[in-house]
């Protein structure tokens, strides 16, 4: 862990559908909440991957870096649940021939057992950030985008997430808009 100054949130959710809720968090709460922190002596860094990681980069580089990024968070993590589930990397095959790549023998086997369980790049963050070690899992904080989810893999996530007594929070009030969404992590933190 870094500086005892600083506190560190990784964000974790897909893009592609939730991308004005990260821009509003990106432009208006976040710079909130770093104002409010630094107020108090403490630096807040957010990092969210999804806007600077290279496209031409291995898949399983790109993931390596966002575990890295979660470990280095640790315990502050969120995750939005949108609409949909996201890149499934063992439904490509260019990505199961590049799991090579990964020098590290136990990320690689967590990367390993992952894709052998067709798990979203976006799940994959977050069973690794917050379901294998839930110990350490007292500052993450989920939110659900309101809609009717055809999809079963967002269900079952969804289902993983909604723990009665977890050590993990989740938010019992899905969010209709950007600024709800803000709002709720705005409490929450």
């Amino acid at each position: 862990m870094g500086n005892v100054n600083e506190i560190r949130i990784f964000i974790s959710s897909t893009f592609k559908d939730l991308n004005d809720e990260r821009s509003y968090l990106v432009n208006v709460i976040f710079p909130e909440l770093v104002r409010i922190t630094r107020e108090r002596g403490i630096t807040l860094t957010i990092i969210d991957l999804r806007w600077g990681i290279p496209d031409e980069a291995s898949i399983f580089k790109v993931i390596k870096t966002c575990f890295d990024e979660i470990d280095k968070a640790r315990p502050h993590f969120i995750g939005i649940v949108g609409e949909r589930y996201g890149y499934v990397p063992s439904e490509d095959e260019n990505a199961r021939l590049n799991l090579q790549v990964i020098d590290d023998e136990q990320i690689k086997r967590k990367l390993e057992e992952y894709t052998k369980n067709n798990l979203s790049i976006t799940e994959m963050e977050m069973e690794y950030g917050v379901f294998s070690e839930p110990k350490n899992a007292q500052f993450s904080y989920f939110y659900f985008k309101k809609g009717e989810n055809k999809d079963e893999r967002i269900n079952r996530l969804k289902d993983k997430i909604r723990v009665d007594n977890s050590t993990w929070h989740w938010s019992r009030k899905e969010f209709e808009s950007p600024e709800e969404l803000g709002e709720q992590i705005k409490n929450d933190y």
